[in-house]
Formats: C-alpha cells, structure tokens, sequence
C-alpha cells in the first residue's frame, strides 16, 4: 500500500467514526422512547459493511473493554487449544430396549 492509499483509508476511517458518533446520538434519543414489540434485530454486521476502518474501531472497542476489566482486577485465563468443555461420552445403545 501506498501513502495515499493509507491516507484515504485514514480519511474514510475518521469520517466513519464521525457518522458513528452522529448515529450514537440518534441511538441514544431512541433508547428513551418506549420498545415496540417486534422481530429480533441481528446486530451483526453485513459483509458489505464489513470493512478495515470498522474492523479497526471493532479491535480498539474490544481493547478498551478489556483494559477496563483488567483494571477492575479481573483477571484472563490461558486455556491449552486441546482442552474442550464438553469431553467425549460412551455412546449409548438403545437397540432392542423396545417391547415387542
């Protein structure tokens, strides 16, 4: 990547977070009124929204929160890539437990 090309990602990134903080207050001023009943919203993001600027904003987000938790005293646990929450069961057998 170029200079240039960094800089217009620089420039698409700030006026993201500008519409992001226009948004927020629009969200806030809905979050007073009243909930209607209504299908569940899916506040994941589409792919055509999935861009580096808010990928970014998403990793900076995170960071803060963990920061914050940290702070706090919590605390973060390594856990090994082989250990699984739900370990392996015998299968069971259920041929010929019904009545004839």
């Amino acid at each position: 990547m170029s200079k240039l090309d960094d800089q217009e990602e620089i420039d698409e990134f700030e006026a993201e977070e500008e519409q992001d903080a226009d948004e927020d207050n629009e969200t806030e001023a809905e979050a007073d009124a009243p909930a209607e009943a209504g299908p569940a919203v899916n506040h994941e993001e589409s792919p055509e929204e999935r861009t580096v600027a808010s990928r970014q904003k998403h990793r900076e987000e995170m960071e803060q929160q963990i920061s914050e938790f940290l702070a706090r005293g919590g605390k973060i646990a390594q856990i090994e890539p082989n250990v699984t929450a739900d370990p392996p069961r015998k299968p069971d057998s259920d041929y010929g437990s019904r009545p004839i």
